[in-house]
Protein backbone atom coordinates (compact mmCIF):
# COMPACT_ATOMS: atom_id res chain seq x y z
CA UNK A 1 0.00 0.00 0.00
CA UNK A 2 1.25 3.48 -0.80
CA UNK A 3 1.12 6.17 1.84
CA UNK A 4 1.93 9.66 0.52
CA UNK A 5 3.36 8.00 -2.61
CA UNK A 6 5.71 5.86 -0.50
CA UNK A 7 5.59 2.11 0.09
CA UNK A 8 4.71 1.31 3.69
CA UNK A 9 6.89 -1.83 3.52
CA UNK A 10 10.18 -0.20 2.62
CA UNK A 11 9.46 3.58 2.57
CA UNK A 12 10.59 3.83 -1.05
CA UNK A 13 8.85 6.01 -3.58
CA UNK A 14 5.97 4.92 -5.82
CA UNK A 15 8.13 2.68 -7.99
CA UNK A 16 8.86 0.23 -5.18
CA UNK A 17 9.02 -3.35 -6.48
CA UNK A 18 8.83 -5.17 -3.15
CA UNK A 19 5.09 -4.57 -2.76
CA UNK A 20 4.11 -7.09 -5.40
CA UNK A 21 5.09 -10.00 -3.14
CA UNK A 22 2.66 -8.98 -0.38
CA UNK A 23 -0.06 -7.01 -2.15
CA UNK A 24 -1.78 -7.21 -5.50
CA UNK A 25 -0.38 -4.59 -7.86
CA UNK A 26 -1.87 -3.52 -11.16
CA UNK A 27 0.86 -1.34 -12.61
CA UNK A 28 3.76 -2.64 -14.68
CA UNK A 29 6.18 -0.16 -13.09
CA UNK A 30 5.58 -1.74 -9.66
CA UNK A 31 7.08 -5.05 -10.77
CA UNK A 32 10.83 -5.80 -10.84
CA UNK A 33 12.61 -4.89 -14.05
CA UNK A 34 13.18 -8.51 -15.11
CA UNK A 35 9.45 -9.25 -14.75
CA UNK A 36 8.57 -6.04 -16.64
CA UNK A 37 10.92 -7.08 -19.42
CA UNK A 38 9.53 -10.60 -19.64
CA UNK A 39 5.95 -9.28 -19.83
CA UNK A 40 6.69 -6.72 -22.54
CA UNK A 41 8.87 -9.19 -24.48
CA UNK A 42 6.13 -11.82 -24.51
CA UNK A 43 3.55 -9.33 -25.69
CA UNK A 44 5.80 -7.80 -28.35
CA UNK A 45 7.37 -11.04 -29.61
CA UNK A 46 4.44 -13.43 -29.38
CA UNK A 47 1.08 -11.71 -29.05
CA UNK A 48 1.48 -8.71 -31.38
CA UNK A 49 3.01 -10.73 -34.25
CA UNK A 50 0.03 -13.09 -34.01
CA UNK A 51 -2.35 -10.11 -34.17
CA UNK A 52 -0.42 -8.75 -37.18
CA UNK A 53 -0.67 -12.13 -38.90
CA UNK A 54 -4.43 -12.18 -38.33
CA UNK A 55 -4.70 -8.62 -39.67
CA UNK A 56 -2.66 -9.46 -42.75
CA UNK A 57 -4.76 -12.54 -43.56
CA UNK A 58 -8.25 -11.46 -42.49
CA UNK A 59 -8.10 -7.67 -42.72
CA UNK A 60 -9.46 -5.20 -40.22
CA UNK A 61 -12.63 -7.18 -39.47
CA UNK A 62 -10.68 -10.31 -38.56
CA UNK A 63 -8.17 -8.33 -36.51
CA UNK A 64 -10.98 -6.59 -34.65
CA UNK A 65 -12.60 -9.94 -33.79
CA UNK A 66 -9.25 -11.41 -32.72
CA UNK A 67 -8.41 -8.41 -30.52
CA UNK A 68 -11.87 -8.38 -28.93
CA UNK A 69 -11.60 -12.10 -28.15
CA UNK A 70 -8.13 -11.61 -26.62
CA UNK A 71 -9.34 -8.65 -24.54
CA UNK A 72 -12.28 -10.69 -23.22
CA UNK A 73 -9.91 -13.54 -22.39
CA UNK A 74 -7.62 -11.11 -20.54
CA UNK A 75 -10.60 -9.79 -18.55
CA UNK A 76 -11.67 -13.31 -17.57
CA UNK A 77 -8.11 -14.10 -16.50
CA UNK A 78 -7.94 -10.98 -14.33
CA UNK A 79 -11.21 -11.90 -12.61
CA UNK A 80 -9.99 -15.45 -12.09
CA UNK A 81 -6.75 -14.21 -10.53
CA UNK A 82 -8.62 -11.83 -8.22
CA UNK A 83 -10.74 -14.75 -7.05
CA UNK A 84 -7.61 -16.88 -6.60
CA UNK A 85 -6.02 -14.14 -4.48
CA UNK A 86 -8.67 -14.59 -1.83
CA UNK A 87 -7.63 -18.21 -1.25
CA UNK A 88 -5.20 -18.97 1.52
CA UNK A 89 -1.66 -19.95 0.54
CA UNK A 90 -1.72 -18.37 -2.90
CA UNK A 91 1.40 -16.57 -4.05
CA UNK A 92 0.42 -12.93 -4.41
CA UNK A 93 3.41 -12.20 -6.65
CA UNK A 94 2.13 -14.72 -9.23
CA UNK A 95 -1.34 -13.18 -9.06
CA UNK A 96 0.14 -9.69 -9.49
CA UNK A 97 2.27 -10.73 -12.46
CA UNK A 98 -0.71 -12.37 -14.15
CA UNK A 99 -2.98 -9.39 -13.56
CA UNK A 100 -0.38 -6.91 -14.81
CA UNK A 101 0.38 -9.09 -17.84
CA UNK A 102 -3.29 -9.15 -18.80
CA UNK A 103 -3.74 -5.42 -18.23
CA UNK A 104 -0.74 -4.73 -20.47
CA UNK A 105 -2.00 -7.28 -22.98
CA UNK A 106 -5.31 -5.39 -23.21
CA UNK A 107 -3.57 -2.01 -23.59
CA UNK A 108 -1.22 -3.22 -26.32
CA UNK A 109 -3.98 -4.96 -28.28
CA UNK A 110 -6.26 -1.92 -28.07
CA UNK A 111 -3.42 0.29 -29.33
CA UNK A 112 -2.68 -2.22 -32.11
CA UNK A 113 -6.33 -2.16 -33.21
CA UNK A 114 -6.44 1.65 -33.15
CA UNK A 115 -3.27 1.76 -35.29
CA UNK A 116 -4.79 -0.74 -37.75
CA UNK A 117 -7.94 1.35 -38.07
CA UNK A 118 -5.91 4.52 -38.64
CA UNK A 119 -3.87 2.69 -41.26
CA UNK A 120 -7.03 1.43 -42.96
CA UNK A 121 -8.49 4.93 -43.08
CA UNK A 122 -5.25 6.40 -44.41
CA UNK A 123 -4.94 3.81 -47.19
CA UNK A 124 -8.65 4.09 -47.98
CA UNK A 125 -8.38 7.89 -48.27
CA UNK A 126 -5.41 7.70 -50.67
CA UNK A 127 -7.33 5.56 -53.19
CA UNK A 128 -8.64 7.77 -55.99
CA UNK A 129 -10.85 6.02 -58.51
CA UNK A 130 -12.48 7.27 -61.71
CA UNK A 131 -16.13 8.14 -61.15
CA UNK A 132 -17.19 5.05 -63.16
CA UNK A 133 -15.45 2.79 -60.65
CA UNK A 134 -16.08 4.79 -57.48
CA UNK A 135 -19.29 2.94 -56.59
CA UNK A 136 -20.33 0.92 -53.56
CA UNK A 137 -17.39 -0.68 -51.81
CA UNK A 138 -14.95 -0.27 -54.69
CA UNK A 139 -12.29 1.42 -52.58
CA UNK A 140 -12.46 -1.42 -50.08
CA UNK A 141 -11.77 -3.98 -52.84
CA UNK A 142 -8.92 -1.92 -54.26
CA UNK A 143 -7.38 -1.54 -50.80
CA UNK A 144 -7.58 -5.30 -50.23
CA UNK A 145 -6.11 -6.08 -53.63
CA UNK A 146 -3.21 -3.69 -52.95
CA UNK A 147 -2.67 -5.10 -49.44
CA UNK A 148 -2.62 -8.66 -50.78
CA UNK A 149 -0.11 -7.66 -53.44
CA UNK A 150 -2.30 -8.25 -56.50
CA UNK A 151 -2.05 -4.67 -57.68
CA UNK A 152 -0.05 -1.55 -56.99
CA UNK A 153 -0.66 2.15 -57.25
CA UNK A 154 1.41 3.94 -59.88
CA UNK A 155 1.73 7.57 -60.95
CA UNK A 156 -0.75 7.01 -63.75
CA UNK A 157 -3.27 4.87 -61.83
CA UNK A 158 -3.14 1.20 -60.87
CA UNK A 159 -1.25 -1.77 -62.28
CA UNK A 160 -2.06 -5.45 -61.91
CA UNK A 161 1.17 -7.10 -60.76
CA UNK A 162 0.70 -10.49 -62.41
CA UNK A 163 0.20 -11.58 -65.98
CA UNK A 164 2.82 -9.53 -67.79
CA UNK A 165 1.20 -7.85 -70.82
CA UNK A 166 -2.16 -9.29 -69.87
CA UNK A 167 -1.99 -7.67 -66.42
CA UNK A 168 -3.97 -4.59 -67.37
CA UNK A 169 -6.71 -6.75 -68.89
CA UNK A 170 -6.87 -8.66 -65.61
CA UNK A 171 -7.18 -5.36 -63.75
CA UNK A 172 -10.10 -4.54 -66.04
CA UNK A 173 -11.74 -7.88 -65.32
CA UNK A 174 -11.22 -7.26 -61.61
CA UNK A 175 -12.87 -3.85 -61.88
CA UNK A 176 -15.83 -5.14 -63.87
CA UNK A 177 -16.30 -8.47 -62.11
CA UNK A 178 -15.77 -7.61 -58.47
CA UNK A 179 -16.49 -3.94 -58.19
CA UNK A 180 -19.22 -3.45 -60.77
CA UNK A 181 -20.83 -6.85 -61.40
CA UNK A 182 -23.62 -5.16 -63.41
CA UNK A 183 -21.00 -3.95 -65.88
CA UNK A 184 -19.87 -0.42 -66.61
Amino acid sequence: MLINNRCKKCSKNKSCTKRYKTEIVEDLSELPEDVQLSITDDIEKRLLPQAQKVYKILGIEGAEQYVNDEIQCAGRTILKMLNEASREGVYIDVVSKTIVYNIERRKMLQKFLEDCKKSENTVHDTIKLPCELDVGEAKKYFVKAIEKGYMEKTNSGYRWRFGGDKGQARLGYFAIGYISPQGL
